[in-house]
């Protein structure tokens, strides 16, 4: 199989290059080997696993006629299609970001299934930009980093909303935690003694309240040690990953802790 990996796939020296499509899916893989006119020569369904991965390369290099310059475009690089993007990577092949189909149009399994293989195939032939895959290593590192906080800052804001929301419905608990900030509020009602009224809606209220607050205090921790990742990972590859960090993370609207500033 011939391999032309630092060679875009839209420049015009690639209209004679033949490309693999591949519609990924969390177990199989479908693939469409075509030419440059479009025209489908080969298709299988392979394991999404790494005895799939060999055995779609294997069938590549068989169908391929001798000499001939191809790429690959697999659909998900970042998601169904990260383990075959690596291996193929690894092997020397050029790989871009498929065009996935209009989301209405597609249906799971199959002959469809198939047929977005060739769509991928087809589409990367005629588009003069297409997406390389993201990085894998430091830059990598900072993207998990940054999409989980995202995820813990939004799971936070929520709790907040739910713990203030439980706490109207009280009535002595409500006029004690008042006129307290959310951090004092968090503070108090983990340390409250279990009620001894037989109220089991009084009983069941502080319950939810002091799990709500164990919640929140859990979560300050998590973005806490997640900002210090942020810092040592940008500080240690500032240079090869510097636009990651530009990213915006999301700010609470409630503040339990007093929290370290999103990256900039």
């Amino acid at each position: 199989m011939s391999i032309e990996a630092g060679q875009p796939a839209g420049s015009p020296h690639d209209r004679r290059r033949w490309v693999v499509g591949v519609d990924t899916h969390t177990d199989t893989h479908a693939a469409a080997l075509v030419d440059a006119l479009g025209d489908v020569h080969a298709q299988i369904e392979v394991s999404a696993d790494p005895d799939g991965y060999t055995g779609l390369l294997a069938w590549a290099g068989e169908h391929l006629p001798a000499g001939q310059r191809t790429f690959w475009a697999v659909e998900g690089t970042r998601a169904h299609g990260h383990g075959l993007t690596r291996v193929l990577q690894a092997a020397g092949h050029q790989v871009i970001e498929a065009v996935p189909p209009v989301r209405g149009s597609r249906r799971r399994g199959g002959k469809s299934d198939r047929l977005d293989a060739i769509h991928a195939a087809r589409t990367a032939l005629v588009n003069d930009h297409p997406a390389a895959p993201r990085a894998d290593g430091p830059r990598e590192a900072l993207r998990l980093l940054v999409t989980t906080r995202q995820h813990y800052s939004t799971t936070r804001t929520a709790t907040i909303n739910v713990f203030k929301s439980v706490i109207f419905g009280a009535t002595e608990l409500r006029e004690q935690l008042r006129r307290l900030p959310t951090a004092a509020q968090v503070r108090t009602v983990l340390t409250l003694p279990e009620p001894t009224t037989a109220d089991v809606e009084e009983r069941i209220r502080l319950q939810q309240l002091q799990i709500l607050a164990q919640t929140i205090t859990d979560l300050d921790a998590v973005l806490a040690t997640n900002y210090q990742q942020l810092e040592t990972s940008s500080d240690s590859s500032a240079q090869t990953c510097s636009t990651c960090m530009s990213m915006e993370t999301p700010r609470t609207e409630h503040s339990a802790t007093k929290q370290a500033p999103a990256p900039s």
